[in-house]
């Protein structure tokens, strides 16, 4: 007998297994213009650029916004000034007089947009005259709700500043930092506001990296070749490693010989395409420079006729070619041949790297240590730079240091860059023609995408 039954009129309730709707958000036609650059907000602002040297004052989390007080202690009322920054008009200077009170008022208001305002700030400028006015900021609007937004500021005109005006040379005696404002960098889409000693360098810098590579070109791009040759030698020696490297870094636009220059073909051998330093500079990968060759030898062109692709070697008036010295048996293919010492391992050396007269030149130093700006080229039988860069000594050079913190992705010191690229006409023609192409990379790193 069963312990139960079912009954004839139950009803079985069916269990549905709906499928999972998973739950949009709806974006709407909304640009989101939380980051838009600053030359992207200028583009859109009406009214005539007005350049101004502008004071800001800067503020603790105890500080409030007043006017400049010449009572007041610098250490209590401190501003930093921003050179030649440009504002946008949006009302001219107008004038109005209050009969009641017997008082004149020239005001106006602009647009900003690179730095935030604040009431009580103060600005100098063209006043419309012959004399430049010392306006002081009375209200800050803010346009858009954005990270990066543009500010309508009013002010009124203080007083003419010159040198009898009291409220001005108080103002600029509580100035703790001084920028510069570039409109030059805005429009490349870098940081248009820098520190004024930086500024400096910064245009040094930027002058410097066309003059020396239109310098190095003139020197070394040979005419009858048609291509760079290693100078200060008793034979021809090209070095194929440095001439794929200009070209990959220069623009020909600053160096038309690039349009002409000739490439001697050596794809097809097999060290050579291990690459060198160079190649671990293109990549910038500092772990790599373990992995290319670091020791160089010269091979004659006839070391080339054993390979079909490579036979375009020998139709060059070259005597020989700069190559790697193979120590690791690994890399090395048995019947495989390679130069041992054809007379010379290494480039000829120059005397002027001993003289006295150039190492007092080569010498920086910071106040603390005294550190050479470069070590000659032939300081070891290392490739262009020395042992202890390979290998990651302490011993090295200002160069070398630069070197370094490019390829571990860190701040270039443009201390230390700027007093490299004053020197490098002075080095010797084999350091210029090695160091070159390096300071040629720094600067160009440096310009383009320039620190604050």
């Amino acid at each position: 007998m069963a312990i139960a039954k079912l009954k004839p009129d139950a009803e079985i309730k069916p269990v549905l297994e709906l499928p999972q709707v998973q739950k949009e958000t709806y974006q709407g036609i909304v640009a989101d213009n939380n980051n838009t650059p600053h030359a992207a907000l200028v583009a859109y602002i009406d009214g005539m650029p007005w350049t101004v040297d502008y004071y800001g004052q800067l503020l603790g989390k105890h500080n409030d916004l007043r006017e400049i007080d010449p009572g007041q202690n610098a250490a209590f009322q401190q501003y930093q000034k921003t050179k030649a920054l440009e504002l946008r008009v949006a009302s001219p200077l107008q004038t109005s007089y209050d009969s009641e009170n017997a008082i004149t008022t020239v005001s106006g208001s602009a647009h900003i947009v690179h730095i935030v305002p604040n009431v009580n700030d103060y600005f100098i400028a063209n006043a419309g005259s012959r004399e430049a006015g010392l306006f002081r900021i009375k209200s800050v609007e803010r346009k858009v709700f954005n990270r990066d937004s543009v500010y309508l500021i009013d002010y009124d005109l203080v007083t003419y500043a010159n040198e009898d005006s009291e409220v001005c040379r108080d103002l600029e005696s509580k100035v703790v930092r001084v920028y510069r404002f570039s409109k030059e960098r805005l429009t490349e889409g870098l940081s248009p506001v820098l520190r004024e000693e930086i500024f400096a360098l910064s245009t040094d810098i930027a002058k410097s990296y066309h003059d020396t590579i239109q310098h190095y070109f003139k020197k070394f791009f040979n005419r009858t070749q048609m291509t760079l040759v290693v100078p200060g030698q008793s034979k021809s020696i090209y070095d194929a490693w440095l001439v794929l490297f200009i070209i990959a870094i220069v623009d020909s636009r600053i160096a038309p010989e690039l349009r002409d220059m000739k490439v001697i073909s050596t794809d097809h051998e097999r060290y050579l395409n291990q690459g060198a330093l160079w190649q671990v500079l293109l990549d910038r990968q500092y772990e790599n420079l373990s992995l290319v060759h670091q020791k160089v030898q010269l091979a004659p062109k006839t070391h080339f006729n054993r390979s079909s692709w490579l036979k375009g070697t020998a139709y060059w008036n070259m005597d020989y070619y700069v190559y790697p010295v193979i120590e690791h048996t690994e890399t090395h293919v048995k019947n495989d041949p390679v130069p041992q010492n054809y007379g010379f391992s290494s480039f000829e050396g120059q005397p002027e790297m001993e003289t006295l007269k150039w190492k007092e030149r080569n010498l920086y130093t910071d106040g603390v240590l005294t550190t050479p700006l470069i070590k000659s080229v032939l300081v070891d039988d290392y490739y262009v730079l020395s042992k202890a860069f390979y290998e990651g000594e302490s011993n090295i050079s200002i160069l070398e240091v630069l070197i370094k913190d490019y390829l571990k992705y860190q701040t270039i010191d443009l201390v230390l860059l700027a007093a490299l690229v004053r020197e490098y006409k002075q080095w010797p023609a084999l350091e210029q023609f090695y160091y070159g192409p390096l300071l040629i990379l720094l600067m160009k790193d440096a310009v383009k995408g320039f620190y604050q």
